[in-house]
């Protein structure tokens, strides 16, 4: 691993949020359903790294474009996209990672089911949002992935597809 390289490290931290997040909403549920308000602390906790996490991603993001910017495949259209969702997501996991350290705060507002229920639907849209910036980055440099793209024509449904010595 290199510390020094910003495309390893946004590569690294950009998945924090979006499993940070998708790790709360069950607890946070719980907390809620199965009356069980001391899960929201673990929540809250998981919630607020991916606000870190959120911001680290998007400043490591700025540098590891300049280092893509130009590679076969790679176009300002797909970057742009990324960034905007990242940008989006970024601000979503910061709101919902500033309400959790609230919760942390005061135990009574964790306690209450309408506050942890505006963590969740605040959780909800940070999710869909990081899930989306996490598909828009995998285009940049996954072309399997982008609508329409070519499947080989000596691979079959299941089966392995054959690799050319060059």
């Amino acid at each position: 691993m290199d510390w020094n390289n910003p495309a390893q490290i946004h590569l690294l931290i950009n998945h924090l949020p979006i499993l940070g997040v998708f790790l709360a909403l069950p607890l946070l549920l719980w907390s809620i359903f199965g009356k069980k308000p001391d899960l929201a602390r673990g929540a809250f906790l998981l919630l607020v790294l991916a606000g870190l996490g959120s911001f680290i991603a998007a400043r490591s993001g700025d540098q590891a474009e300049d280092l893509v910017e130009g590679q076969p495949g790679v176009t300002e259209a797909l970057i742009h996209d990324h960034e905007e969702r990242g940008e989006q997501t970024r601000t979503a996991c910061l709101v919902v990672g500033g309400l959790a350290l609230l919760g942390l705060a005061w135990p009574k507002a964790a306690s209450s089911n309408a506050f942890r229920g505006l963590v969740v639907v605040g959780a909800l849209v940070a999710g869909g949002l990081g899930a989306l910036a996490g598909h828009t980055g995998g285009l940049i440099r996954h072309p399997e992935i982008r609508s329409g793209a070519p499947i080989p024509a000596n691979s079959e449904a299941g089966g392995e597809a054959e690799v050319e010595d060059h």
